[in-house]
């Protein structure tokens, strides 16, 4: 990669970077790309030879982004965990979702802002998983996640869940709405404690967790 593809590459994150943080605290709609350019310290016309117009830009934010978001399915990080919980499946599928806590912490706007480009599409009618791009490299950490819950199903570890899906609804998926809320909330306060965040979610993973393992 020679130095003018290095320089690109490296406008690119930051100008997603910033973008990321703006949508997150005025909303897709409401940022101009404008204030965009003036964020990152570049002419408008630059932006747009990056970007034909915002839509793309949310776009290119959103898939990497999902790879921030999904980084505690990363297949090593999976194997791992597998290895040191001796196969219990219950241990895989606890401390995976503790990853997903512990990431939402670290990276809380990575949550805000998928919550934020999902309504965004769905008010211009479009399924972020029809994306060219999508899935992300992360897709075969998914697809493993996906094979581990299956299997615990088929053990009866999951007396609740009848299908990936349904575990799925019961606990990811809520979990991440709840902390994307208290994301929110936080994110408007003078000194944000995503700390506490993290503690108040980890509070609520367990009490999903207890849910679909019948305790």
């Amino acid at each position: 990669m020679g130095l003018r593809e290095i320089n690109e590459k490296r406008t690119r994150e930051l100008i997603e970077r910033t973008a990321r943080e703006l949508f997150c605290v005025r909303g897709i709609g409401g940022t101009d790309l404008k204030e965009v350019a003036e964020a990152v310290g570049i002419p408008r016309t630059t932006l747009y030879s990056y970007y034909r117009d915002k839509h793309a830009l949310a776009v290119a934010v959103y898939l990497r982004n999902l790879d921030s978001m999904l980084a505690h399915l990363d297949p090593k990080r999976l194997q791992r965990r597998l290895k040191v919980a001796d196969g219990d499946l219950r241990v895989v599928i606890s401390q995976t979702m503790d990853a997903l806590v512990a990431n939402a912490v670290k990276d809380p706007d990575a949550y805000i802002y998928d919550f934020a480009y999902n309504l965004h599409a769905a008010q211009g009618h479009e399924d972020p998983m029809n994306l060219e791009g999508y899935p992300t490299p992360l897709a075969p950490g998914l697809a493993e996640f996906g094979g581990i819950i299956q299997k615990a199903i088929d053990a009866g570890l999951l007396p609740r869940c009848s299908s990936v899906q349904a575990f799925l609804d019961l606990v990811p998926f809520p979990l991440v709405a709840y902390i994307v809320r208290l994301a929110v909330l936080e994110r408007q306060k003078k000194k944000p404690d995503f700390a506490a965040v993290g503690r108040v979610a980890m509070s609520f993973k367990d009490f999903l967790m207890q849910g679909v393992f019948g305790l």
